[in-house]
């Protein structure tokens, strides 16, 4: 039967017993198994509106006969059943359920897509999802749970803003340069070439700072990288007619550039992530204050450290 990984967050009340709660309605889904459930993580809130209290992160595996779309229908279920209000986007909640991975499979439709589209870059989702499914490999990426969170802990401290479109990529450097303590200067990398001559691309790298974050060993790290580096997470942005956010990360080796282009993502996908291991997002919108805060929560869940 197949399996599904599910990401668990409660902000609101005694989240302990919340969660508790859940991972009991998980095993009364019908044709459904708990298998396994990580320890609960403490975790501060990404996004949303301020004042939050801290969250309560977890995950669990379950085994199913369901397919994807029965699961999340009994997911959202359980979530209004134990009180989850929708109104404010990543406002507080009594309780979140997100399903994150099944199987190995790729899903792309209106109301669901999996794996999940902001699970590669998020530490609070990865934490817990590595304690118990490690060897997991994330379809799209390639890589294992395991290898995607030390990835996270480990990569340098930088981001690049790119874009075709000079404009938007400049203007989402300015306001993430604005927004945030960033250290050392920001440096314009223009004109790379891809496989077809004709099309270019604006990079705007940013060193990320950082909170003194203990080493092995004493002293603190501190953001001392090279703009030579590798990026470790890129954020591509473009307008579009409606708002949404995708994820394709890690696309580096032949065999998944080809499952890739089965999936037939778009061509500037395939195009500009080829030479970049890190996790990677593509913010698509025109509206500013969308792409503003999808990029400052973005950079926030992947490094909690971040300092403002």
């Amino acid at each position: 039967m197949p399996r599904c990984l599910l990401s668990l967050g409660s902000n609101l009340g005694d989240r302990r017993a919340m969660l508790g709660r859940v991972c009991k309605a998980l095993g009364d889904i019908p044709h459904t198994r708990l298998l396994a459930r990580s320890r609960w993580h403490r975790t501060a809130p990404v996004g949303g509106p301020s004042g939050q209290e801290y969250f309560l992160n977890g995950a669990a595996i379950v085994q199913t006969e369901l397919d994807p779309e029965a699961v999340v229908e009994h997911l959202l279920a359980i979530e209004l059943q134990m009180g989850r209000e929708r109104s404010v986007r990543w406002d507080a909640r009594v309780i979140d359920i997100d399903l994150l991975l099944y199987d190995q499979q790729v899903i792309d439709l209106p109301n669901l897509t999996i794996p999940h589209p902001r699970m590669a870059f998020r530490r609070f989702v990865l934490d817990p999802a590595a304690e118990i499914a490690s060897f997991w490999s994330h379809p799209r990426v390639g890589w294992t749970l395991g290898r995607l969170l030390s990835y996270l802990k480990n990569a340098p401290h930088w981001v690049e803003v790119r874009s075709e479109h000079r404009h938007l990529a400049t203007w989402l450097a300015s306001e993430l340069f604005q927004t945030l303590n960033f250290a050392g200067d920001v440096r314009e990398q223009t004109a790379l070439e891809f496989t077809d001559p004709a099309q270019r691309v604006t990079r705007i790298a940013l060193p990320i700072p950082m909170e003194g974050v203990p080493m092995e060993g004493g002293g603190v790290q501190t953001t001392g990288h090279s703009h030579e580096l590798c990026p470790a997470f890129v954020i591509l942005v473009e307008t579009c007619s409606s708002e949404s956010l995708l994820v394709a990360p890690g696309i580096v080796n032949e065999r998944n550039e080809k499952k890739i282009s089965k999936k037939k993502l778009l061509k500037v996908e395939k195009k500009t992530f080829l030479d970049c291991p890190g996790p990677q997002v593509i913010l698509r919108s025109n509206d500013p204050e969308f792409i503003r805060q999808e990029a400052l929560a973005a950079l926030h869940a992947m490094w909690p450290n971040m300092s403002e």
